[in-house]
């Protein structure tokens, strides 16, 4: 009778003993998975927020924008140029009012620092055209004239 409840209790754990271990081993797979599924989704999301940031880059790099200033005689000149010589039918471009506008002005500061320029020598009328800066009205003007 002894045996028969020893080979009964070494029956129950191996039979627990083997279940542990199926269970464990396939919930190892199951983390295995994820891990590899978790891994490659990491590395899509790097893709895309890369290819994102390239697109944007080269977006920016193809902006044009006057930066000028509300009472800005010499912004007027521009302005006046460009709609005299219809320029946003040829070329697109935005204006921003930087004097006035704090976001704007903010804006046209990184613009000045992406340029490597000095802020302190930098004025309106200002041109950020397709990664290059531009300052003061004959330089302006001149772009606008020979990108037309």
């Amino acid at each position: 009778m002894q045996k028969n409840i020893i080979t009964l209790v070494v029956a129950l754990v191996l039979i627990a003993g083997l279940f542990w271990g199926v269970s464990h081993f396939k919930s190892n797979q199951t983390e295995e998975k994820n891990s590899y599924q978790n891994y490659y989704t990491q590395k899509a999301i790097q893709k895309k927020e890369a290819q994102e940031k390239n697109n944007s880059q080269k977006s920016a790099n193809q902006e044009v924008i006057l930066y000028f200033g509300k009472e800005c005689p010499h912004c007027h000149e521009v302005i006046d140029y460009l709609k005299e010589h219809k320029v946003s039918e040829k070329i697109k471009y935005s204006q921003k009012e930087v004097w006035h506008n704090k976001d704007n002005q903010k804006e046209m500061m990184k613009k000045v620092n992406e340029c490597g320029l000095d802020p302190q020598k930098v004025g309106v009328p200002f041109l950020y055209a397709k990664g290059k800066c531009y300052i003061g009205t004959p330089d302006v003007l001149e772009y606008f004239k020979n990108n037309q």
